[in-house]
């Protein structure tokens, strides 16, 4: 598939799991009202997940110099009305940790706190 029409895909998706986070429905009721499957939803938001990881994954330069900030794009899911277990707030930064997070995102993570100034 063009790159192009993936991306606004991708970022029509991300916009519509941040309009579901911001409705204040469950997921169920939002995709009923919207007329959209709970499958869809639930595969859309999976993509928008798995395009994040990808692109928090440090590549071979930068995990043999210090690690390096994170910088999470747009697509990103709002934290208002979240149900993470853990949420971090530093100024604008928001980091969500919801359960199920794999043990090679947390270090990730882990890896980024301790090093951002």
């Amino acid at each position: 598939m063009n790159e192009i029409v993936q991306s606004i895909r991708d970022q029509n998706w991300a916009a519509m799991i941040r309009e579901q986070k911001a409705s204040g429905l469950t997921i169920r009721q939002w995709c009923a009202d919207n007329n959209i499957s709970e499958n869809s939803y639930y595969y859309r938001l999976r993509r928008i997940r798995e395009q994040l990881i990808q692109a928090a994954q440090p590549t071979p330069a930068v995990m043999d110099s210090a690690p390096a900030l994170v910088r999470v794009p747009d697509t990103a899911v709002s934290a208002d009305n979240s149900t993470a277990c853990i949420i971090i707030r530093k100024g604008s930064l928001v980091i969500e940790i919801n359960h199920g997070v794999s043990e090679g995102i947390l270090s990730l993570m882990k890896e980024v706190l301790l090093n951002a100034e």
